[in-house]
């Protein structure tokens, strides 16, 4: 859906916005997959579990991406809760960032999101990533202050158009536009399309419910640079 995911409810909140962690009814593993461009410097693995109780939802995930060359690891460790219909939320992420030949630099940051049922059929979700990035200095360019903003309208039970604005400190406005359908039961058809920063990128995807798994593929055609593909796996 081209990124566009403030107002989805599932274990990937915790990436996604951990605002939405507070309304997930049911406890989630997951594990993801990402190759951009053919090429394994860009790859990420991430995996991680979400547990639900009647007070609270908490969530641990971690992060991969790189090679043995350059790579980033993080640790995300969220908390939240849904009070009426408002689902409010919190993270920790560590990370932790290697360079052969240079020592390793670890840095801690905040998430803080939140998610709205202003109507059955419309969804507000905003969030602020790396809110405390001010702290160090030396990263306020390389790893940015994050601001969004989404709705999701759900005209009819089967159909989710998502609509999110993203603003990052000393970049331009990203908008995001993502629809989800269910074509026959249980088969999800998903779309969406972004104004990134020199291009535009267009994405396609499918979602199969199993029981109590998910399976996801997702793929971003991006014409400057060639495609992606994403894989995911979650259990409930």
């Amino acid at each position: 859906m081209s990124g566009a995911s403030l107002t989805l409810s599932d274990g990937w909140s915790i990436f996604n916005n951990s605002g939405a962690l507070g309304s997930i009814e049911q406890s989630h593993y997951f594990l993801g997959y990402k190759r951009p461009f053919g090429l394994s410097v860009f790859q990420t693995l991430a995996a991680g579990y979400v547990h639900h109780s009647e007070k609270y939802n908490l969530g641990v995930a971690v992060l991969k991406f790189g090679d043995l060359f350059y790579n980033e690891q993080q640790i995300r460790i969220g908390i939240g809760n849904k009070i009426q219909r408002f689902s409010l939320a919190g993270s920790l992420i560590v990370n932790q960032f290697h360079v052969d030949t240079q020592p390793n630099k670890h840095y801690v940051f905040f998430h803080l999101g939140g998610l709205a049922n202003l109507m059955p059929t419309l969804l507000l979700g905003m969030s602020i990533s790396n809110a405390n990035t001010l702290w160090y200095r030396e990263v306020t360019t390389s790893i940015p202050m994050i601001l969004k903003l989404g709705l999701s309208y759900h005209p009819i039970t089967d159909l989710k158009l998502n609509a999110e604005v993203e603003q990052a400190t000393l970049t331009d406005h990203l908008f995001k536009f993502g629809l989800e359908y269910e074509v026959v039961k249980q088969l999800l058809f998903r779309t969406g399309f972004n104004t990134k920063i020199q291009f535009q990128s267009f994405s396609v995807g499918l979602g199969l419910l199993i029981q109590n798994f998910s399976l996801d593929y997702a793929f971003t055609e991006q014409p400057s640079l060639g495609s992606i593909h994403e894989f995911s796996i979650s259990f409930r």
